[in-house]
């Protein structure tokens, strides 16, 4: 468990090989905070548009990541993800 909290740290210092979804993440979660906080202009109201590019983001990285097992070990195991998938969120919520 240690070496997975080190391997998720390093995630989070290291430019990864997809450096345009962070600024991808970064635009979808101000377009809807602006249409939360500021949405009394009709020209602010886009916070659907970056609810849609997180999703489509989010399908694309977890895709990545079932492929890239699947090429690796020649095989894909849902309870590996999942374990993986909250051992990844999991701490955000302690």
């Amino acid at each position: 468990m240690l070496t997975y909290i080190k391997e998720h740290y390093l995630y989070l210092i290291i430019p990864t090989k997809y450096e345009g979804a962070d600024f991808l993440r970064m635009t979808a979660c101000l377009s809807v905070l602006a249409f939360h906080c500021i949405s009394t202009t009709s020209l602010i109201r886009v916070g659907w548009i970056g609810v849609d590019l997180f999703f489509v983001l989010s399908g694309f990285l977890i895709g990545g990541a079932i492929i890239d097992e699947y090429i690796r070990t020649g095989t894909f195991r849902y309870l590996r993800f999942y374990k993986n998938r909250f051992l990844r969120i999991h701490p955000v919520y302690l």
